[in-house]
């Protein structure tokens, strides 16, 4: 009998361990749900002030499929038993101007994420990433948010348009400048070309010699691999004034 008491014993012993270990292991969690961002604090968050880091890189566009499909979410998900149709009940309304925690996609991510005091409950590694995507599309529509077009620079200011030329054209392909979204390694590193003395082959780093290396490398270096980067005139100018700066 005592025997059979303590293989009892140890059988519930086992699988309570097994119970612990399922709640805890990310591993035991279906792929989407175990591939959910955690730990974005809610104390790092400025009232109505995007916090750009806390964004994720996977953001999809906000189409009018997403949209709807945030919509069928928040009904099905029961966000109208405390945000009704989006003009607030027990929860605060989402079709308004007043954001606690900011009305930017980035900050609504993480407040359907982590969830937020007095109320609002967590749903990370409860949906997946997809569907609270999907969510922030829909409440971002309640209040016809849209994102901020993206700065134009100046007429006059050549070094942002020269920015603007690297970063959109082929150049980024090939090379890095570190502090920027340029981080390819087929070429060389770009980032202090300004402070170089002599560009291929102890050629001088001048503006002239680097925009013929720019225009046709194969004319200075015919064994190199670079391709020429045809660029009109002031596309051209307005590079060389932005690599200038890069010392």
């Amino acid at each position: 009998m005592r025997s059979t008491g303590l293989a009892v014993t140890l059988l519930i012993s086992a699988l309570a361990l097994m119970a612990c270990d399922y709640r805890t292991s990310p591993s035991n969690l279906p792929p989407a749900l175990s591939a959910m961002p955690r730990g974005n604090p809610v104390t790092e968050f400025q009232p109505g002030v995007e916090d750009s880091a806390a964004q994720p890189s996977n953001r999809p566009e906000e189409t009018e499929l997403v949209i709807a499909d945030g919509q069928r979410l928040y009904h099905h998900f029961n966000c109208s038993g405390c945000h009704a149709s989006g003009g607030g009940a027990i929860g605060p309304a989402l079709m308004d101007d007043e954001w606690i925690y900011g009305n930017s996609a980035g900050n609504i991510f993480w407040t359907i994420i982590e969830g937020r005091p007095q109320g609002m409950p967590a749903f990370g590694g409860r949906i997946s990433e997809e569907q609270v995507w999907s969510l922030v599309a829909y409440v971002r529509s309640l209040s016809n948010l849209k994102d901020p077009p993206p700065a134009v620079p100046a007429e006059g200011d050549s070094v942002l348009r020269g920015r603007q030329v690297f970063l959109e054209g082929p150049c980024s392909l090939c090379h890095t400048i570190r502090g920027t979204s340029a981080l390819a390694t087929v070429g060389p590193d770009l980032t202090h070309v300004a402070s170089r003395k002599t560009l291929v082959g102890g050629l001088p780093n001048t503006r002239g010699n680097l925009a013929g290396w720019i225009l046709n490398p194969q004319n200075i270096e015919p064994e190199t691999t670079m391709p020429p980067t045809p660029l009109a005139p002031q596309e051209l100018h307005d590079l060389l004034d932005y690599l200038a700066t890069l010392e």
